[in-house]
């Protein structure tokens, strides 16, 4: 393989060669003229100016391209720390989840999603669920929810918001689902539920 390239390399050269000599006339008149006239006018440009102002013009690109440097390291040192601030925790989070609760299903979902977890945790903790990875329905001792409230918690857990899509017409009202509830009541049982368990 690397014999076929020499070749054909050798074979690009020698072309390339015997152009050089048969277009010499053309390539002088075309090329090397042309840029020799350029460079005799610009050194002659060079020649009228002061030496003073060239040495001015030179000293301010310089600058000007210290400070755009120096700006660029400045917003690059801005987008580091923007990208090093700490991500929110838990609580925080649900925070901003339950302002934005009325923008769409999956912002509900998510909402309920925590809370579902709360309650598995909690259930976990009480000794009435084995393992907080497992799926299942939430069941335990003095675990009584109305119907609404544990069909919210479990959808939060054991659901997703993919089964509750939109409507496809753009004007459509949305079916109601157990997501609408009304966050406060979840989190009123789950309140009194850890009320209970710290009273056990």
């Amino acid at each position: 393989m690397k014999r076929i390239q020499m070749l054909t390399l050798t074979g690009a050269l020698v072309v390339a060669l015997i152009l050089a000599f048969a277009l010499q006339d053309v390539i002088r008149e075309t090329l090397i003229v042309p840029l020799a006239y350029l460079w005799w006018v610009l050194g002659l440009y060079y020649n009228a100016f002061p030496q003073m102002i060239l040495w001015i013009c030179l000293v301010v690109v310089v600058l000007l391209m210290l400070f755009g440097s120096l700006s660029s390291d400045v917003a690059r040192e801005e987008t580091v720390e923007d990208e090093t601030k700490p991500l929110h925790g838990p609580i925080e989070t649900l925070a901003i989840s339950l302002e934005k609760v009325h923008r769409g299903i999956y912002i509900k979902w998510q909402v309920s999603h925590r809370l579902g977890k709360l309650a598995r945790d909690l259930l976990v903790q009480r000794g009435d669920r084995i393992s907080a990875k497992a799926m299942g329905p939430l069941i335990g001792r003095d675990w009584h929810p109305s119907k609404p409230v544990d069909e919210y918690l479990n959808v939060g857990l054991n659901g997703s918001f993919a089964d509750y899509p939109n409507p496809s017409w753009p004007f459509g009202r949305p079916k109601p689902t157990p997501l609408d509830l009304e966050v406060n009541e979840a989190v009123d049982f789950l309140e009194a539920q850890m009320e209970t368990n710290g009273r056990h």
